[in-house]
This record gives structure tokens, sequence and C-alpha cells, in this order.
């Protein structure tokens, strides 16, 4: 029996004109899939201590995207048009360009800032970078 694994891809929103950076964090299987994406539906702005966070993400799956932001709960919907492919999952990170207060240049080079462990928004930190890259944001907690 063949488990089906999904590519996985940590890319920031398309805005300004700027081309999205993307790094791609290979291959999941459906636990992890599952983990993450639980992960981000669980998230209670009031409890995780992030409203007032205003950078955010959409996560690209299946045939439906995740809307997550500090403020609010997650919503999940079904676009018009995926961004996806069959067995690929993106994360999409939107940064809040009038507030933000970290070292990019532009959005685009988002993806590679929380990889670094060195993303300045807290909700970010906790809902992707924690869980991508664990290694990086241990020693901030």
């Amino acid at each position: 029996m063949s488990v089906k694994k999904t590519n996985a891809i940590l890319t920031s929103y398309p805005n300004g004109g700027w081309t999205p950076s993307e790094i791609k964090l290979g291959k999941w299987t459906d636990k992890q899939k599952e983990r993450f994406l639980d992960h981000v539906r669980n998230h209670n702005p009031f409890a995780d201590g992030c409203y007032y966070e205003t950078c955010s993400f959409n996560v690209h799956f299946d045939k439906y995207v995740i809307h997550s932001r500090g403020f609010d709960k997650p919503i999940t919907f079904k676009p018009m048009h995926s961004k996806n492919r069959p067995n690929e999952i993106i994360i999409e990170i939107i940064t809040d360009e009038e507030h933000r207060e970290c070292w990019p240049v532009c959005p685009a080079t988002c993806p590679m800032c929380i990889q670094d462990g060195q993303c300045t928004s807290l909700f970010i930190q906790k809902f992707v970078g924690e869980i991508l890259f664990p290694q990086k944001y241990e020693k901030q907690r």
C-alpha cells in the first residue's frame, strides 16, 4: 500500500509587483499535513494572545483555503480558482505592510525570514515558524 505524500511550500502573497520567494518544505505525509491543518484550525485569538497581530496567512490545500489572522478565528472556504495543485499544500504569508516592524525589504522575503527564525510577528512565529522550523524558534520560548 502506497502512502500519499503532499508537496509543502512556504511562500508569500504576491504584492506590489514583487515576485514571492518560495521555500519547498518537502513531501509531507497525510499525518504531517493534518497535524499542521489542525494546529491552524484550532487558533483561538484570545487564548493564544495574538489578537493584536496584523500579519496573516492562507493555507491552500485540497480544494480549500484556510485564512488565518491573529485577531480572528480561522475561516475555511472553497475558492473559485485554487492556487495549489493536487497533492500540494501552500502556506502563503500575508504581510501587513502598513504596520510591519521586521527587517525584510519587501513581503517577498518573508518566507526566508521565517525559515531563519527571524520573524517578529508572534502570530506567524506560533502558527507557522514553530511548526515548520521548530529548531529556530525553540530558543525564543
